[in-house]
């Protein structure tokens, strides 16, 4: 879903589905997320699901991403870390 901003350029909003519809991998990997109180790599969040089975995982997290469930933000030495966005700030 996209809206225009006020100089008209389309901006994307993501779509936030009820936690209860995300599929079973989307949960995991966001529970994981919500439980840690700093941000991961994505190497750091393969290495600690890897058990799961959780398949083709960097397109869950991104995923993730655009239904504004979780974020990704780069740090000062470069790594891109994720972060779990918190129920209650989702509405």
């Amino acid at each position: 879903m996209s809206q225009k901003t006020l100089d008209e350029t389309p901006k994307e909003i993501p779509f936030r589905q009820p936690f209860s519809r995300l599929m079973p991998s989307h949960r995991k990997i966001y529970n994981f997320l919500n439980s840690m109180q700093r941000g991961y790599t994505h190497d750091q969040i393969r290495q600690v699901l890897k058990s799961t089975g959780i398949s083709t995982f960097d397109n869950r997290l991104r995923e993730l991403r655009k239904m504004g469930w979780v974020i990704s933000h780069e740090d000062k030495s470069g790594l891109l870390l994720w972060f779990a966005v918190p129920k209650e700030a989702l509405g």
